[in-house]
């Protein structure tokens, strides 16, 4: 069938299966364009499923991604999930409060995007919760992993993937050893690959890692087949392990500073003096003083503000909403340093926050390994390319509330002395520029770079929540709401749904 016979477009003229096809290998972003050109297109693309899912893909962030094995889901109920879910964004309105845990007295949880919490239980065993969205609308359920006497040493730090159904651990398995040179405690640590049900994960191997002798502040994430374990204290090492493949990518490389991912190769230090990218494995493998697998800095961007005292967190944006057919969208990705400034006018503490698009730091390491730039980057050639939020307000950074997932940020502080607390949430929109121009960019000899445009929308809301201790202690950003901690860490779910007027 011709969708606009006798047309003087040779586009229009093709038939409607071969331009659906056409339009089927391009983004979700040119669809909605298209879409708009005319009412022929309008018409074809809203009477095929798979166009229109690519573009409420696009809305809301995300990227189509099939199981193995592909889709059992039917395209037109992604369509309705993906939709279910961005509206309920674009007016979140809240729910009901609804009290996952309540007097649970520990200091180690964590709550995964996709809606899976986890914490440790006073036996040392791993207890998790997960909650449905609208993306995967299935019953809530609760499991335990018991590792006491499972395996034969204590639990430091964990992590989780439920994507690869993927849980790491890090164990403490000697006493503990004071370094005298920098004056830390150490002990030996072990990483074991389980699967989120306790059983020993196939893929992984089937014996623990051993990290050696190391200070007790570690964090652990996963992104895809990397475990990073990063020393938050003095001397401040990473190490890196492809844990399918059972190889190490890095050993014990000094790294200061907030570590994030930036991809399958790159790693984002940051600290208040400056932005640096690493590489590791492939291209860039080298080797330390004990021939050891080290890691590569690429760059390194200043950060020339006299009004600075110390980086509070970057945070790590590729960890976000994903479903059992759908993840967000890397090409979305927005790093955010979180300051800890001064104000030039009165000198009083502030909260400063400042973005950078991921695309935007990719195209920087792409300048460096073509040769068009040097290595380092001034402050007055990039500081353009970013976007600063200040505080709320003039309060002390600890009482304001921060989280993050995928392409938005919450910001969260209570209003006086009631319950009530006071949500920001922003969401970023990353796009490329249509047409290269000098506008926002600098020439280099490959050309001009015109970096990418980062679009902020601020969703405020004031939200009543009824806790036996009104004082909230950690408010974690998912998927599909709010997770509000209190210090007896009673949790409270704050999901937004559609407002029905």
């Amino acid at each position: 069938m011709v969708p606009y016979p006798g047309s003087k477009s040779p586009f229009l003229s093709l038939s409607t299966d071969i331009v659906i096809e056409v339009l089927e290998h391009t983004d979700g972003r040119t669809i909605a364009i298209c879409k708009r050109v005319c009412r022929v297109f309008r018409r074809f693309i809203e009477e095929s499923p798979c166009l229109d899912y690519k573009i409420e893909l696009a809305a809301a962030s995300l990227v189509d991604h099939p199981p193995p094995g592909g889709h059992t889901i039917p395209v037109s109920e992604r369509v309705e999930r993906v939709r279910r879910y961005r509206e309920a964004w674009t007016y979140l309105y809240p729910s009901d409060p609804i009290t996952l845990l309540q007097g649970v007295k520990t200091t180690r949880w964590h709550f995964h995007p996709s809606g899976l919490f986890v914490f440790v239980t006073l036996s040392g065993d791993l207890s998790f919760v997960r909650l449905p969205s609208p993306l995967d609308p299935f019953t809530e359920s609760r499991w335990t992993v018991p590792l006491q006497g499972r395996l034969p040493y204590r639990l430091s730090e964990f992590a989780v993937d439920p994507a690869q159904d993927l849980l790491v651990v890090l164990s403490c398995v000697s006493d503990l050893e004071f370094d005298m040179e920098w004056f830390e405690w150490k002990s030996h640590f072990r990483i074991s690959l389980l699967r989120l049900d306790g059983s020993r994960h196939p893929l992984g191997s089937p014996a623990p890692v051993e990290l050696g002798c190391i200070t007790m502040g570690l964090e652990v994430s996963v992104h895809h087949d990397i475990i990073l374990v990063h020393e938050t204290r003095k001397p401040s090492r990473i190490w890196l392990w492809n844990w399918k493949i059972g190889t190490w990518l890095c050993k014990t490389s000094f790294c200061p500073g907030h570590v994030s991912f930036l991809g399958d190769s790159h790693l984002l230090a940051v600290t208040s003096q400056h932005v640096s990218v690493y590489g590791f494995g492939g291209d860039y493998t080298l080797t330390d003083m004990n021939g050891e697998p080290d890691i590569c800095c690429i760059l390194r961007a200043d950060i020339l503000n006299k009004f600075i005292k110390s980086v509070l967190s970057v945070n790590q944006p590729l960890r976000g909403p994903q479903s059992s057919f759908c993840r967000f969208d890397p090409q979305q990705a927005v790093y955010v340093i979180h300051l800890d400034v001064l104000s030039a006018q009165n000198e009083s503490p502030e909260v400063s926050r400042l973005c950078v698009a991921r695309t935007t730091i990719l195209k920087w390491v792409r300048l460096v390994e073509t040769g068009e730039h040097d290595w380092k980057f001034s402050w007055e050639e990039w500081k353009e390319q970013t976007t600063r939020i200040s505080s709320l307000s003039p309060l002390d950074k600890f009482q304001q509330l921060r989280s993050d997932c995928g392409a938005r940020l919450a910001i969260a502080r209570k209003v006086n002395y009631s319950a009530c607390l006071e949500l920001h949430v922003l969401e970023y929109a990353v796009s490329e520029p249509d047409v290269a121009t000098t506008s926002g960019g600098y020439s280099t000899p490959g050309g001009t770079y015109v970096r990418p445009s980062l679009r902020l929308r601020d969703l405020s809301t004031r939200c009543l929540w009824g806790l036996s201790d009104p004082c909230p202690r950690s408010v974690c950003l998912w998927q599909n709401g709010f997770v509000i901690a209190g210090d007896n860490l009673s949790i409270v779910c704050l999901q937004p749904r559609i407002r029905r007027e």
